[in-house]
């Protein structure tokens, strides 16, 4: 399914593939999520470079416009954090 990610902040987003269910966005991709909405050293969004406003504008949403719930998450093994994106 095509959604879309956005950054309120600096006025970008970027269209990406999510598969139906738990998608599990990680390593080289969530570095691609926030060099592509976001900059090098900036602290204006979280994980990922996602940031939503209160005027409609979702941080993920799916192809109707509908926000798509996510969430961060913690890898106990390996420290990593990453990105848990759900998609009915």
């Amino acid at each position: 399914m095509k959604a879309t990610i956005n950054n309120t902040f600096h006025n970008t987003s970027k269209n990406v593939r999510l598969s139906a269910g738990r998608n599990e966005i990680k390593g080289r991709r969530l570095q691609t999520w926030k060099r592509d909405l976001c900059c090098t050293g900036c602290t204006c969004s979280g994980l990922g470079g996602l940031r939503g406003d209160v005027n409609g504008t979702h941080a993920i949403e799916g192809p109707d416009g509908n926000a798509l719930e996510f969430e961060n998450a913690h890898d106990s093994k390996t420290g990593e954090e990453y990105l848990v994106v759900w998609v009915d």
